[in-house]
């Protein structure tokens, strides 16, 4: 956008047209009905305050020439902008023809040539105007032809032809006039309850519509909107009539209560209600419970009222709506202790948090209208407008990612949108309305999509230009605010990797299993500022259903290297951010490519390496969700990396040579209290009291800020001595040592996790990952990594104690195993295995 004045028509003409004609932001291509053309929006469309309106005027005024603006008002005939490239040249004289309508107050005949020849100023009388419904024709076939084409461009939808030769279309498509503003103002003041019953809107504005006053833009705008109402159209919010009366309530002061602030449900890895509230300057904070959500809601009407109403937006995530006529199909009630006493139970089961109460599940709205309406709460809707939003997809920029399990979803109303492809793309899209939430409207596609579609209500007259790209586009920078937070790692003690390690020899480009590949586009596509924590999370339960958890699929994100979480400042919660791309030297001609990548990435690292005489590899992980390792053998890391522009990494980041190197913090426990604690059968945290080890009397715990407002800690505690951490699995491996219980096995070439959340720490795991070229995941409910026999000394060396036969290198001593196999009876017997006596028994143990 401009800022500044523009200089002469042409410039003008740009400006003008980016502002009044172009797809506006968020994709919104509804046809232009009516325009604005007044002192403020001039200002606006140079990028300047509101303040400024007068100087625009002013400058917009001289930069006409009477003679060649007497040649485009009488014939059309603009020779000055012929030259002017991608605009069509004469809208500006259009705009101004629009801009002294909106001075205009008398409704006289003769009213708009009085004030065109007292605005310039001029002696012309200015009959004849044959030449403003020219180029009102002109422009309507002039944008039609490049809105056909998938171009930027609005459609312009001329009012009825009534036989207009000269200011008809103007004084029609001009809205609002100076004195609508007056006329709506009044009305507005005199009738407060109109903005929340429009069809009582409708009723009584019939008159004042079809008074005298109202100027023909007024009338055709109402005319328009009471048409979509009364046809069931619902999703008005962004109609001209509606925002013109919404804006003079606000100026009497009797605006809309409005959401300052929105509340979402979260459901935390132990399974904990998280509430995060985002205020109106997007702001984020986490609340400790309902209650001090709802504080933090306080403007919201429904609050006012003693309760909060969540819709579902997905498997685990409810978001708050300002009141009941803001939702549809199921709605989940939080209500505050006094309203809790007035329903009872007729919500069905409840639970506390904070002073307040939170429905155990979601129930139609239509219950729970009337249960509230019984209270004497609320009242029942009474055909509410609604907005039209497009959300719940993953966006880069304004480009959404064309994935079918991300596809976003449509707000507006119970009406089915049509969609149309516009010239060059790519597959099928469809609407389908949600059963249980009417008005929610889910695009559903059998393939990616890709290219521009145009979405629309004929009916409600709203309409949304779409764009999908099939593929995430490589972000340029993933540089940041968030980039910047603190790093939540597991282990303390790095140093680089001393050498070339023996590794298997890699071949072939493995295909990646498709909801993993799906899922993996659609971190990367969304992720260039860094993922909330939650968002992430939900992300990988829409992309991976139910065959993995989210949170288990996290960590198997993290163990690849295609995301690191980071602390988010002041307060708790962590950010995700995408890790840079880099070529790692594996030495012996192995290149490994790290980082996140999206295919069009690996796909040019792999055309580059073949090019280069090299054999690129892609292998997938142990398991169906373990994302591949992208590498390459035989082209030199420097060569690579002056093709593709990517950075050399000499040597991955490994774990020095120090026991339970384990990242620690000052943080304690003042002002915490216990959120959650180990569970040494579950091998799992859970809610309830505190359980030690029966053996060591050791706990782990998670304890929580009783204000929400720093992160968790977690401690790991015996009788004589604990230990303080931010990582989650740091604090699990401390507890486990401390109590002197394995927490990993060794079996057939991988190493196998007892529990849940006790994983091995990041630093280790990168360096298994670069070692044997293979991701670890989930395996028969086990989280498995790739293991080596050199490298059971290596976790003893780092871990001791923590993996089940860590005795494997040395094994049982001679006379141990003679004894053993006198005892078995026979079913045992000596083997002589690697320069060493075992037995038959000894060995299947410590495999």
């Amino acid at each position: 956008m401009a800022q500044s004045i523009p200089a002469n028509l042409i410039e003008w003409e740009r400006v003008l047209c980016a502002r009044f004609l172009r797809v506006r932001p968020g994709g919104d291509a509804s046809p232009i009905l009516s325009l604005e053309i007044t002192a403020s929006t001039l200002a606006e469309a140079c990028g300047l305050g509101l303040d400024q309106g007068p100087q625009v005027e002013e400058a917009f005024r001289n930069s006409f020439r009477e003679n060649a603006l007497l040649a485009a008002l009488t014939h059309a005939d603009h020779p000055r902008l012929e030259r002017s490239q991608g605009v069509p040249g004469w809208f500006v004289y259009l705009a101004m023809t629009l801009f002294v309508d909106s001075l205009v107050e008398e409704t006289g005949e003769g009213a708009y040539r009085a004030k065109l020849k007292w605005w310039l100023p001029s002696d012309r009388s200015f009959s004849k105007l044959e030449g403003v419904a020219i180029m009102w024709r002109r422009l309507r076939d002039w944008l039609e032809v490049r809105a056909a084409r998938g171009e930027d461009w609005r459609r312009l939808v001329l009012p009825p032809d009534n036989g207009w030769t000269h200011i008809g279309y103007t004084r029609n498509i001009s809205f609002p006039a100076k004195r609508d503003v007056a006329l709506v103002g009044r009305f507005v003041a005199g009738h407060p309850e109109a903005l929340e019953q429009p069809l009582a809107l409708l009723r009584t504005f019939s008159t004042v519509a079809l008074g005298a006053r109202a100027s023909h833009g007024l009338r055709g705008a109402f005319e328009d909107f009471r048409r979509a109402y009364m046809g069931s159209a619902r999703a008005l919010a962004d109609h001209r009539f509606w925002r013109f009366v919404l804006a003079q309530a606000a100026a009497s002061g009797r605006a809309r209560a409005g959401s300052v602030a929105v509340c979402e449900i979260r459901y935390g890895e132990d399974g904990e209600r998280v509430y995060l509230v985002e205020g109106a300057d997007g702001s984020r904070i986490t609340a400790p419970d309902l209650a001090a959500a709802a504080k933090a809601l306080d403007p919201h009407p429904s609050v006012k009222a003693g309760y909060v109403p969540f819709l579902q937006m997905g498997n685990a995530r409810w978001r708050s709506a300002t009141e009941l006529a803001e939702c549809r199909g199921y709605v989940r009630l939080g209500m505050s202790d006094r309203l809790r006493g007035l329903v009872g139970d007729r919500l069905g089961k409840v639970e506390p948090t904070g002073t307040w109460w939170i429905a155990s599940r979601s129930m139609p709205l239509a219950v729970v209208v009337a249960v509230l309406a019984d209270a004497g709460v609320v009242a029942r809707p009474s055909g509410r407008v609604l907005p039209v939003s497009i959300f719940d997809g993953v966006q880069t920029n304004d480009i959404w990612l064309g994935r079918p399990a991300f596809l976003p979803r449509i707000s507006a109303d119970a009406l089915d949108p049509v969609i149309d492809a516009e010239p060059g793309a790519r597959g099928d899209v469809e609407a389908v309305q949600d059963e249980d939430a009417p008005g929610i409207h889910l695009l559903r596609s059998e393939a990616p999509v890709g290219g521009t579609f145009l979405i629309s209500s004929p009916v409600a007259g709203w309409s949304r230009r779409v764009t999908f790209a099939p593929e995430a586009v490589p972000h340029q920078d993933l540089s940041g605010a968030n980039a910047d937070l603190p790093a939540l790692d597991d282990w303390s003690a790095v140093e680089a990797a001393a050498g070339p390690a023996t590794r298997p020899t890699p071949s072939g480009w493995a295909e990646t299993d498709p909801d993993l590949c799906d899922l993996l586009e659609a971190v990367y596509a969304g992720g260039r500022a860094g993922w909330e924590e939650f968002d992430l999370v939900e992300l990988i339960r829409r992309g991976m259903g139910g065959r993995v958890g989210p949170w288990t699929m996290l960590r198997c994100l993290q163990d690849a290297g295609i995301v690191r979480p980071r602390l988010r400042r002041q307060w708790r919660g962590r950010v995700w951010t995408l890790e840079p791309v880099g070529l790692h030297d594996a030495g012996g001609g192995t290149v490994i490519l790290s980082g996140a990548l999206c295919e069009r990435m690996q796909e040019e690292f792999r055309l580059a390496s073949a090019a280069l005489g090299g054999a690129p590899f892609r292998n997938t992980g142990l398991s169906p969700a373990s994302p591949p390792v992208v590498g390459c053998v035989g082209v030199p890391p420097y060569v690579l990396s002056e093709r593709l522009g990517w950075p050399v990494h000499p040597a991955a980041a490994v774990p020095a040579a120090v026991p339970l190197a384990l990242s620690t913090t000052l943080r304690r426990t003042d002002g915490y209290r216990v959120g959650s604690h180990w569970d040494w059968d579950a091998g799992r945290f859970v809610f309830g009291p505190s359980q030690a080890d029966p053996a060591a009397a050791v706990a782990i715990e998670r304890y929580v800020h009783a204000g929400a407002r720093d992160h968790d800690v977690f401690v790991a505690r015996s009788h004589d001595r604990a230990s303080y951490h931010l990582s989650r699995s740091a604090a699990v491996l401390a507890g486990h040592a401390m109590a002197g219980r394995p927490l990993f096995e060794p079996r057939e070439g991988v190493l196998a996790v007892h529990g849940h959340d006790g994983l091995l720490p990041d630093a280790l795991s990168r360096e298994l990952r670069f070692r044997h070229l293979t991701n670890p995941g989930p395996v028969g409910g086990y989280y498995v990594y790739p293991l080596g026999a050199g490298d059971l000394v290596r976790l003893r060396l780092l871990l001791p104690g923590l993996t089940l036969g860590d005795a494997i290198s040395d094994g049982p001593s001679p006379a141990a195993v003679a004894n053993t196999v006198r005892r078995s009876g026979g079913r045992d017997r000596f083997l002589w295995s690697e320069g060493r006596l075992s037995s038959v028994r000894n060995r299947q143990a410590y495999r």
